[in-house]
């Protein structure tokens, strides 16, 4: 929600203030009720507004940078900093320097996970268009890499979901054909902020997404490589 209605405002919809009042209302929410004991966000909450689930995933982690990225791209005061504390937090909580990436401690132990990695590239991203900031410009470069190297799959040109936790291995042969097609907007996105030339990879993603993966004009939600 802070995302979707600080880019609103940032396109110029805010009648009333409505656009602020939610803007004002989620970043309180995660600087208070959200954050979890032991740092960073919670990843469950009842009705209520109250912390189910106190586990750090980096999955959430990774839209909450996004959303404060948004929010500062807006003009709002507190979105620099949530942005900044949350990349500080998921190199804290998430970073594997051994093997590379980062990995939920929490709440996918012993694996590594594409999806999480492609919406913290998307946050670096955005984060990178705001702040200029060289991390950032790293951190793009670096999820590519990893990308290029152990989770496109050069049989079938689709990326796959789940690896052992050194990459080595995939878990199974699952894909996602909407992966597919976010990877392949992201990666131009990189290309277009790094310099970094991603044609082929995207050009073989949305070939295979589109020729695998779409029944009566809509992305499938999920296939199975091994049939």
């Amino acid at each position: 929600q802070l995302f979707a209605f600080a880019t609103a405002r940032r396109h110029g919809w805010n009648p009333d203030g409505a656009a602020d009042a939610v803007i004002d209302r989620a970043l309180a929410f995660l600087d208070g009720p959200a954050r979890a004991p032991g740092g960073g966000w919670a990843h469950g909450f009842a009705g209520d507004g109250s912390v189910s689930d106190p586990r750090r995933d980096l999955y959430d982690h990774a839209f909450v940078a996004l959303a404060g990225a948004a929010a500062c791209a807006a003009g709002h005061p507190a979105g620099r900093a949530l942005a900044e504390e949350a990349f500080e937090t998921i190199d804290r909580l998430f970073a594997d320097p051994v093997q590379g990436g980062w990995e939920d401690r929490e709440t996918a132990v012993g694996v590594k996970r594409a999806n999480p990695h492609m919406h913290l590239l998307e946050a670096s991203i955005a984060w990178y268009e705001v702040s200029g900031e060289a991390r950032a410009r790293a951190r793009i470069e670096e999820i590519a890499a990893l990308f290029e190297h152990w989770m496109f799959d050069t049989r079938s040109g689709a990326v796959l979901e789940r690896f052992s936790a050194d990459w080595k291995q995939a878990i199974d042969y699952r894909v996602e054909p909407g992966h597919c097609f976010e990877w392949a907007v992201l990666l131009q996105a990189a290309e277009t902020l790094t310099g970094r030339d991603t044609a082929s990879w995207r050009r073989r993603l949305v070939r295979f997404a589109e020729t695998n993966g779409i029944r009566s004009g809509l992305a499938l939600n999920t296939l199975d490589l091994d049939g």
